[in-house]
């Protein structure tokens, strides 16, 4: 592309580059305003690094609170209760 328009500025390229990012990943990537191609590419990496990392929390967390209130019925009060609950009671 840059043999055949020579005149084509880098803010073309980062603007083409961006614009094929998913729509999770553009906004923090251009938060940052890279310069250059170089920049963006190592900004999305970073961005989907600390994406990956949060979404393992996260399952960690439901996982957990999952596990630990399996098996155990609840009254409106937060106490628990040995009666299964009704599904209008909910």
């Amino acid at each position: 592309m840059i043999n055949n328009n020579p005149h084509l500025l880098e803010a073309y390229f980062v603007s083409s580059f961006l614009s094929g990012l998913s729509d999770d990943l553009r906004p923090m990537v251009k938060m940052i305003s890279p310069r250059t191609v170089e920049q963006a590419a190592k900004c999305v990496k970073l961005q989907e690094i600390m994406v990956e990392a949060l979404m393992k929390k996260q399952h960690k967390t439901l996982t957990r609170r999952t596990s630990s209130s399996r098996g155990k019925n609840y009254n409106r009060g937060g106490k628990e209760s040995s009666r299964i609950q009704l599904w209008w009671e909910v």
